[in-house]
């Protein structure tokens, strides 16, 4: 009897083993999920940062996709403008017979260099022509008025899509930067140039026929629009070498009298832009040209309005 108590005592119930199995399973199952859904959470933030992330460089590429379908169709634009300067060979000499004069111009400034720009002019004893936009250094339209030369309009957002979207839509845009020089200078200008010259083929993208129509418009109300028939081709690339500036200044001179040069006072992109201008001046100036600055009365060099 003794004896078989003991082994009695001694007897595993199965049903003990298998529950405390079972708690051992599921305290296992427990700490893998919780480890997992830790894990997985982990993931999960990760892949929201990186959805996150690739939203952001997705909108980046759309605007500098839009920029860089801007800068196709404004170079197109300046093809078509060479083609038709080529064409019209000489136009300024065909309805311009006075003496020999340059309008050195420079499109969307102010800038960072403008000063610099302003020490050259007055180094060298020339005058020039801004065709301002709505930049950083608003201040600067003063010195360059103050120094002699025009501050004239180009557009105040250069938005190609927005100011070309409808006649009022440019002039509404215009009236911005009309009254941003006013402030600066005291100035109320009527100087023009169209963004992209009145031959721009771009602006055909947005509404038919609005260069003709604002063109139209601006002859109406007494402004006044320059375009160029000498292009130092700054506007091909960020700082272009200064020596193909000015050989492209001396290709484009040929035997004309009276000529726009189109150059661009955009900061650091254009840096060779100013390195270049003394070298332009001195060769211009051989040539026989002074450098006088826009006015009312100046010879307007003129595209055929392609849109």
């Amino acid at each position: 009897m003794s004896n078989y108590r003991k082994r009695k005592r001694t007897t595993v119930n199965p049903i003990a083993v298998f529950l405390i199995c079972l708690s051992i399973v599921l305290i296992a199952v427990s700490a893998i999920s919780i480890f997992s859904a830790a894990h997985l959470s982990d993931k999960v933030d990760t892949l929201n940062s990186e959805i996150s992330r690739a939203s952001s460089e997705i909108e980046v590429y759309k605007q500098q996709n839009e920029h860089l379908n801007e800068v196709i169709y404004d170079q197109s634009s300046q093809i078509v403008s060479l083609q038709q300067m080529k064409a019209s060979k000489n136009q300024g000499s065909a309805t311009y017979t006075g003496p020999k004069v340059c309008y050195l111009t420079f499109d969307d400034g102010p800038s960072e260099n403008t000063p610099r720009i302003l020490e050259i002019l007055k180094e060298k004893n020339a005058k020039a022509t801004w065709f301002c936009i709505h930049t950083s250094y608003p201040q600067y339209m003063k010195n360059i008025s103050d120094g002699g030369h025009t501050v004239a309009i180009h557009t105040y957002s250069h938005n190609y899509r927005q100011i070309y979207s409808s006649t009022d839509a440019y002039f509404n845009d215009l009236n911005k930067i009309k009254s941003e020089i006013k402030q600066y200078t005291g100035i109320d200008t009527k100087l023009c140039r169209f963004p992209g010259g009145s031959s721009n083929t771009t602006s055909k993208s947005y509404c038919k026929g609005v260069v003709t129509s604002i063109a139209k418009r601006m002859n109406s109300e007494g402004y006044i629009y320059f375009d160029w028939n000498v292009d130092s081709g700054d506007a091909n690339g960020n700082n272009i070498a200064a020596s193909k500036l000015l050989a492209n200044i001396k290709r484009d001179v040929g035997s004309q009298r009276c000529i726009n040069v189109l150059m661009h006072d955009t900061g650091s992109a254009k840096r060779t832009t100013v390195e270049a201008l003394p070298d332009i001046i001195d060769y211009l100036r051989s040539q026989g040209y002074t450098f006088e600055a826009l006015t009312t009365s100046s010879h307007a060099t003129h595209h055929a309005i392609a849109n």
